[in-house]
């Protein structure tokens, strides 16, 4: 903080744009159109994740299939409801090694942005 003009009001100092902040200037000056999808203001993505489904079919329960992998429960959950953005190859490879599938039985592409 720093004093004003004759030492009676503090002056606030305009700190560095986080990085976020300045993600936002990019997207809206030079990508219109992709701001929109890092605001998280688009249409559902078009990958559903049918882990759910393939659990069901092996019988298997998020816990085991966790400790199975190596990876902690919750993000085993959260890969189920589809609410990550993306998923490494070596822990798709440790799932479908687990349950005994292809890549293609846990993750679909549908056009319509997700809506079944």
């Amino acid at each position: 903080m720093v004093i004003g003009p004759g030492g009676r009001s503090p002056v606030r100092q305009a700190s560095a744009p986080t990085p976020i902040d300045r993600r936002t200037a990019f997207f809206s000056a030079f990508a219109p159109n992709v701001r929109k999808t890092f605001a998280g203001t688009c249409d559902a993505m078009p990958i559903v994740v049918n882990l759910d489904v393939m659990l069901a079919r092996r019988k298997m329960r998020s816990r085991e299939l966790a400790e199975r992998i190596g990876i902690a429960e919750q993000n085993v959950s959260l890969l189920k409801s589809g609410k990550v953005k993306g998923v490494r190859f070596d822990t798709l490879e440790k799932i479908c090694g687990i349950l005994q599938c292809q890549p293609g039985d846990i993750l679909e592409y549908r056009a319509d942005g997700g809506v079944s």
